[in-house]
């Protein structure tokens, strides 16, 4: 399974989600944590920057975080940022820095849970990038995390059916595996050696 949790406070919570109405991010870490107990759990955190307000990438806010992290107890938690415009204008991607500097922190701070970030997309747009470019991509990709293919296509920004092409190619050569796992079928990076 891989949810989100974006915040470790309700404030921030509201700002980064925008939930509806009486959403509170404590019980959604409860469920999280519930979760994280029955089976296998990747939690994603996405980072985002701003150049005019504080974001959750603040030193205090990062803190709240990794505090709910720690009760929730997640087989991994997988830091990303955004690649895509977000609906607020004033907020950007974090930069690579920056991210490898909260990553540091959560590794120190949350003992036993891997911490991996997404490696950064290229800058090419994802229709124009060459087969042996987008090949690399998908195989990063999977290094970090287990994905469907719809995660491949939404952070790739590809179709569907163009990463089922690249997926079927892989899975064919033996670079990746596949499992299948609540109703879901996900793509991994084959074991090296």
């Amino acid at each position: 399974m891989l949810p989100s949790l974006d915040a470790g406070d309700q404030e921030t919570f509201a700002w980064i989600n925008r939930p509806a109405p009486g959403f509170k991010i404590r019980a959604i870490a409860d469920a999280i944590a519930a979760l994280a107990r029955k089976t296998v759990t990747w939690l994603e955190v996405m980072l985002v920057a701003s150049e005019t307000e504080e974001t959750n990438t603040h030193p205090e806010l990062v803190g709240y975080l990794i505090e709910e992290i720690k009760r929730i107890r997640p087989h991994e938690v997988t830091l990303n940022t955004c690649v895509r415009p977000p609906a607020e204008k004033t907020l950007v991607a974090v930069p690579e820095d920056e991210m490898m500097g909260i990553r540091k922190r959560m590794e120190q701070e949350l003992p036993g849970i891997p911490v991996v970030a997404v490696p950064k997309r290229t800058k090419a747009r994802s229709k124009l990038l060459r087969e042996k470019a987008l090949r690399k991509e998908i195989l990063q990709t999977l290094r970090v995390r287990p994905c469907t293919q719809a995660d491949l296509s939404n952070t790739l920004g590809l179709n569907p059916a163009e990463v089922g092409k690249y997926l079927a190619r892989l899975l064919e050569e033996g670079s990746i595996g596949q499992r299948d796992q609540g109703g879901q079928r996900y793509y991994l990076k084959a074991e090296e050696g």
